[in-house]
Formats: C-alpha cells, structure tokens, sequence
C-alpha cells in the first residue's frame, strides 16, 4: 500500500514490526478514511453491528475483493475486533 495521513486509528503504526510475516497476505487493499466510516456506519445501520473504524476498513477492503470476478463463489471473512464506543466522541458518530 502507499503511505498517506487518514484517522482510522489501529491500522498504521508508522513502521513494519519484525514480527510481521509479509508471506500471510497478498496484498493491502487501499481504504479510504471516508469509506472506512461510511462502511461502519452502514455496518450499525443495516446489520446492527457497532463497530469501530478499523472495522469498517476491513469490511471495505473485503466488499472491494467481493466485487472482483474471482471472489465469485468463494467465502470471505473480514475479523471485527473494535467496538463503536471508543469512538464515540469522533467525527465517526458526529
């Protein structure tokens, strides 16, 4: 992915951890923090799910790889570990 300023906090420390095994995923899918939000508020709207940012990043990362003709018939998971209550005071539920 491209390095840029956004506020989905939890998703960019501002290095690469020796620990990460660059060989687990294929790529980084770009996120916007504009669909980020929107995708979190459309998580708690239409499936009743409270999430955080970093949740509705994932989940459109993972919408954008649905949409591709080689996801077709395939199961696709997005893991949602935040809550919505952390950021209750930012522009996500203003």
């Amino acid at each position: 992915g491209i390095a840029c300023k956004h506020k989905i906090m939890g998703t960019a420390p501002g290095f690469i951890p020796e620990t990460l095994d660059t060989s687990a995923y294929e790529e980084i899918i770009p996120i916007t923090t504009q669909e980020a939000y929107e995708t979190a508020r459309l998580l708690a709207e239409k499936e009743g799910i409270f999430s955080g940012i970093s949740c509705g990043a994932a989940v459109a990362g993972m919408l954008k790889v649905a949409a591709r003709g080689e996801a077709t018939g395939k199961n696709l998971l997005a893991l949602l570990a935040d809550t919505g209550e952390r950021y209750l005071s930012t522009d996500l539920w203003q």
